[in-house]
């Protein structure tokens, strides 16, 4: 009868009981000969097998002999509880639905005490033995000597227990930790032996089938000691286990650290899982709930965001990079690193030069070493990018340790489950991420960036837990291009699908086996008439006049959209550190005086000025030692008699035709910056430098006037106004004049 396979019921009804008994005792088939023969060798005769109810059924195609737990105290239902094949060599039990409880065999009414045996044979047998026993009750658990059911089971046994568990170490282990729970309840009873030396796991069933008389086995209960409570003694209470957690995650050695962090879960009686659950746990509630006002909060906070690459890599963040196997992930995670290592910028996108750690555990370190060569990593500095081979995330605080030393600016971690293999846990656990969050501590402790490697899984996205993504602050997918996307094979469409640093899109990037670096080819389907294309060409009008400052509202005009749409493109290229935000101070238009304040964006001139613009806000201090040529800031005074409106030249006639757009800027040398403190000179004490000899065809600024700040380039000097020069803007239709001591040479003409 097979009622143990698929849709077997987890409880039997006394009918089904004594079918599988029917079939143990009458079967006609060898299955019921071997299962009868087995327990005639422990004693267990017909006779038993009928008043216990013992069964036979089959168990996804082997026999198994049933024992019938009572379910309630009416004898009307049974869990099933079951030994596959004990005479063959891969013997095993099964217990679904079974909880842990106490299991009677003899049960008088009167009974003043119970015997406690270590399993359901011994229980029959004893039971069987001792049925004529008004005052002694017989039992077992069912979940074995190393686990304790419940309290309200426990309660279940009649007076004293004595505790009769098997002669080898799990037994008396089991024994003396039972005995503690009971309390003065309990005492232990050494199984009577007729033997020697005793076999190694003697028990109740080899006594009784040794001939061991009850008399002796009522001796050895009557003889039955407390357990040694030296044991108890050395128990640890809450504190001392959690000081115990915290020296042992310092040991460096990772498996001297498991060793003892196991050795200290066996006196604590818990596994390790639940020593770091309750250790996170601690560390968590220790932090105070202190909620800070929000004008201070924004008092200590950063002004802005900074970057490590413009655009694609913020600073103090934790980016997963995730992708198939062979897509490429490792030449991005290297070209990206190489690019903050010499501070060069990446594709255009401005880099902030700093240290560099790669731990790679994923690839064997000829691959490894081979992407360096073939990068060029060779040329770099000692100390500049470091390397590592061997960490595991089981090794967190000595890599926060040498964070704190050599402060790298970027940190990648090739691959996450490479890194991680050690766990405990497995991949889809979700606990299985938790460990970035001690990463994004870390991140926000020291200002570092860490990115983390990781794969995906059959459906392209991330492998394991969702919970790696998600406790990241940026999320970038890389994959082979699809059919219908039009690229090349050797292209690869990179995804940015989370960014809380508001920089997510899809871009389009390849390897050049030649130069051995990444190409960026931009936006992944992006058309001039949206915003991707706007941007793109808003940052190119940025790139190619540096220095100069625009504002929102000649910008607008000037790329025939809305104020407001505008403001949002410049201020996510001001976000991603491509451009920095100042003020400029102009005359106030409103017939008072005084002045008025304007915001300008400005592209820099060296990334020098990035790294300090991104940091800091503000007015440029008057003092004057602070103004020097190669000092930089985010904010610079303009002075001026400025409209409130930024020049452009007319661009309609009086029939609305389109005639001009407003003037491009001529980027300044850096070989002639040393020319701006003669105009700091004159901004700041109102005393005119002496005028250059200027020539047709330089470039000037004018420090004067509604175009004050504009690039213009010298086209002649009017014959009737001596000292006075012609400029004209590189798209200008008109030309104007100015006295000579109101512009400022920026570059001679070309020959």
């Amino acid at each position: 009868m097979d009622l143990a396979n698929q849709n077997s019921p987890l409880i039997y009804t006394p009918d089904q009981l004594q079918t599988t008994t029917d079939w143990l005792l009458n079967g006609n088939d060898g299955k019921r000969g071997q299962a009868q023969q087995w327990l005639k060798n422990r004693g267990i005769t017909p006779e038993l097998i009928q008043h216990y109810r013992l069964g036979l059924v089959t168990h996804h195609g082997r026999a198994g002999i049933v024992i019938p737990i009572p379910a309630d105290d009416q004898d009307t239902r049974y869990y099933r509880k079951f030994r596959i094949e004990p005479w063959s060599y891969r013997p095993t039990w099964s217990q679904k639905g079974l909880p842990a409880m106490v299991y009677f065999t003899h049960k008088p009414k009167a009974a003043k005490q119970t015997y406690l045996c270590e399993g359901e044979w011994d229980a029959i047998l004893l039971g069987w033995a001792m049925r004529d026993d008004t005052k002694i009750a017989i039992s077992t658990f069912t979940c074995g000597c190393n686990v304790i059911p419940p309290t309200e089971q426990l309660q279940r046994l009649p007076g004293p227990v004595t505790i009769f568990y098997d002669l080898d170490p799990p037994g008396q282990k089991g024994a003396e930790k039972l005995a503690l729970q009971l309390g003065h309840r309990a005492k232990i009873a050494q199984v009577p032996f007729n033997q020697t030396p005793i076999p190694k796991g003697w028990d109740i069933s080899d006594a009784l089938n040794a001939d061991c008389s009850l008399s002796q086995i009522k001796a050895a209960a009557r003889q039955a000691t407390r357990p040694n409570h030296k044991t108890h003694d050395t128990r640890l209470n809450y504190e001392q286990c959690l000081e115990k957690i915290d020296e042992i995650l310092q040991i460096e050695d990772t498996a001297r650290q498991l060793w003892e962090l196991n050795r200290l879960a066996k006196r604590a009686e818990l596994s390790t899982a639940q020593l770091r659950k309750i250790h996170q746990t601690r560390l968590e509630c220790a932090r105070p709930f202190a909620p800070m006002d929000v004008v201070d909060f924004l008092a200590r906070a950063p002004e802005s965001r900074e970057w490590i690459i413009a655009g694609k890599i913020p600073k103090a963040s934790t980016i997963a990079l995730i992708a198939d196997g062979g897509t490429g992930k490792s030449r991005l995670s290297y070209d990206l690193a190489y690019a903050v290592a010499s501070g060069q910028s990446w594709n255009g996108f401005r880099t902030t030069q700093g240290k560099v750690l790669i731990i790679q555990t994923d690839e064997p370190d000829v691959d490894f070493s081979d992407s360096l060569r073939d990068a060029n990593y060779e040329q770099f500095q000692p100390g500049m990018v470091q390397v590592e081979t061997e960490w595991q995330f089981s090794q967190l605080p000595q890599l926060t340790r040498w964070i704190e030393q050599e402060q790298p600016t970027l940190v990648i971690i090739d691959s996450f489950t490479a890194a991680n293999r050690a766990s405990e846990l497995a991949e889809k656990d979700t606990n299985y991420g938790a460990c970035i969050y001690d990463l994004r501590n870390i991140a926000n402790t020291y200002g570092c960036t860490f990115l983390i490697l990781h794969h995906t899984n059959k459906l392209g996205e991330s492998r394991g837990t969702t919970a790696i993504p998600d406790n990241v602050s940026e999320v970038w997918y890389l994959r082979h291009p699809k059919p219908e996307d039009n690229l090349p094979e050797d292209q690869r469409i990179w995804s940015i699908n989370k960014s809380r640093s508001r920089c997510s899109g899809k871009f389009v990037i390849s390897y050049d086996p030649d130069d051995c670096v990444i190409v960026y080819h931009g936006d992944f389907k992006c058309t001039p008439q949206g915003q991707g294309g706007l941007e793109g060409r808003l940052l190119d009008h940025f790139q190619h006049a540096p220095g100069i400052a625009f504002e929102i509202a000649e910008l607008a005009l000037q790329f025939s959209c809305s104020e407001s749409h505008m403001r949002r493109l410049v201020k996510r290229l001001w976000r991603q550190g491509h451009i920095t935000e100042g003020i400029r101070e102009v005359d106030a238009n409103n017939g008072r005086g005084g002045k008025s304040r304007k915001k300008i964006f400005t592209y820099p001139e060296s990334d020098d000025q990035v790294t300090e613009t991104q940091a800091r806000q503000g007015l440029v201090s008057d003092d004057p030692k602070s103004t020097s040529s190669d000092q930089v800031t985010t904010t610079t005074i303009y002075h001026g008699s400025l409209s409130s409106d930024h020049p452009i030249a007319q661009t309609r006639d009086s029939n609305g035709r389109e005639l001009a757009v407003q003037g491009e800027q001529v980027p300044k040398s850096h070989s002639e910056q040393g020319s701006v403190s003669l105009d700091h000179h004159h901004q700041r004490t109102g005393v005119s430098p002496p005028a250059p000899d200027l020539k047709e065809g330089d470039w000037v600024e004018l420090l004067t006037g509604y175009f004050t700040g504009r690039q213009v380039q010298v086209v002649g000097f009017p014959r009737k106004k001596p000292g006075w020069v012609e400029v004209k803007g590189k798209a200008w239709l008109i030309t104007k004049e100015y006295e000579r001591q109101d512009v400022r040479l920026i570059r001679r003409a070309t020959p």
